[in-house]
């Protein structure tokens, strides 16, 4: 997936961005994006997020080939209102 440059969204990604205010899928028709500025350790990153045009739910984090590796996991959370990326190796 790191190499593809785009990932499947999980529901628990997506129902939390919803839930917390951030951009959702659910306003996004097929073939659309948008993006949400991020806040990982290491910096700033945009996050994008992506509907193809048959539907499928896509994410893609603009560092994400400078700060993870295979198997890493990417952990949502907030840190006042902004939106903040930890990787969990």
């Amino acid at each position: 997936m790191l190499t593809k440059s785009i990932i499947d969204c999980p529901q628990s990604v997506r129902d939390f961005l919803r839930e917390n205010g951030f951009p959702s899928y659910d306003d996004l028709a097929n073939g659309q994006r948008t993006q949400i500025l991020a806040r990982f350790p290491q910096g700033e990153c945009a996050v994008s997020l992506y509907v193809t045009a048959r539907g499928d739910r896509r994410i893609w984090f603009n560092r994400a080939k400078n700060l993870l590796t295979a198997g890493d996991f990417v952990k949502f959370g907030l840190r006042g209102n902004k939106l903040f990326l930890q990787i969990v190796k």
